[in-house]
């Protein structure tokens, strides 16, 4: 027992080296449009919208949120452009993210991402990797107004997007 009690008091003058953590979980909802640029064909844009979830957060010295959001996405169809137009599809992604609270109503984020992109019409699905910088103005501590920008890549082609949203935040949006 006594051992145990000791271990314990030792251990504590550690506990300082360690940074606050804490857990900040969020649901985002986004709406924009997605553009298409390949290299024998123009450049086409459609309306797509996107569900996140944000379970795996780490919030570390309440400034700096570490996460890996997962989402689902449809993209529409596009117009018809010299008798083509490309399929609407369903997105799921896995990201890597870093929200870092710069003011109590300004976080600006930056997401590593993995997409997959599945064309139920043709049974086809498209890989893609690239990167967002998004903006977060909270009007709350536990709402956000975001503006996502996105650039991806996959198969040749590459992806740009841009949009609005909200975000609800369930874990305590506390800055310094």
């Amino acid at each position: 027992m006594v051992r145990k009690v000791l271990i314990v008091f030792l251990l504590l003058p550690l506990m300082n080296a360690f940074p606050a953590i804490g857990y900040e979980p969020a649901i985002s909802m986004r709406a924009g449009f997605s553009s298409v640029k390949s290299p024998y064909d123009s450049l086409r844009s459609s309306p797509n919208f996107e569900l996140e979830l944000d379970l795996l957060s780490l919030k570390m010295e309440r400034r700096h949120v570490l996460s890996l959001p997962v989402a689902i996405g449809y993209t529409a169809t596009t117009r018809t452009i010299n008798n083509v137009r490309l399929q609407d599809h369903f997105d799921i992604s896995l990201a890597l993210a870093y929200r870092y609270k710069a003011l109590s109503f300004l976080h600006l984020r930056a997401r590593a991402i993995i997409q997959m992109d599945i064309y139920q019409k043709s049974g086809g699905i498209v890989m893609k990797y690239g990167g967002e910088i998004e903006f977060w103005l909270l009007p709350a501590s536990f709402v956000a107004i975001t503006f996502p920008f996105r650039t991806m890549y996959g198969q040749g082609n590459y992806y740009i997007s841009g949009g609005i949203g909200v975000s609800f935040l369930f874990g305590k949006g506390d800055v310094l």
